[in-house]
């Protein structure tokens, strides 16, 4: 019971959230802010990259906020079997029609690469992110990638 109360606590915080708070006015703007945040990541700048996600995102601050805790607790794993970040490249830009763009990077590390996607939309007062992720899926760099 104690566990249902507070999923439904994180849900009405997620829905009564604003975490956006900044519009991007073009698709180079917002390449430029996917770009910080994998910048970011590649000096092992955790915190910063989510701080630098939020404003720029419709996905609510809480949700980034369990993403950082589930990130937090993985982390050294990720690190062993990875190794630390070294940097990075946008290795594909993808748009689909006017209207929405994918960046995906390659974060190179030291034992295997790991790639991060960002999604942005362009919405009635510019341009948002509406998702992230990433994954350590080397085959799904190649078009038609496993």
């Amino acid at each position: 019971m104690h566990r249902l109360l507070l999923v439904l606590a994180t849900l009405a915080v997620s829905f009564t959230a604003n975490a956006q708070s900044k519009f991007l006015p073009n698709a180079a703007d917002a390449k430029r802010a996917a770009e910080g945040i994998v910048a970011s990541i590649a000096a092992s700048n955790f915190p910063g990259a989510w701080k630098e996600m939020k404003p720029l995102s419709v996905i609510p601050g809480s949700e980034i906020d369990v993403f950082e805790a589930q990130f937090n607790s993985q982390v050294e794993s990720i690190l062993r079997r990875f190794g630390s970040p070294i940097d990075y490249e946008l290795v594909r830009e993808e748009s689909l029609g006017a209207s929405l763009v994918r960046y995906q990077f390659l974060v190179r590390h030291e034992k295997a690469p790991l790639r991060w996607m960002f999604v942005f939309y362009r919405a009635e007062k510019g341009w948002v992110m509406t998702d992230f992720k990433f994954d350590g899926n080397a085959p799904t760099f190649f078009p038609g990638g496993v």
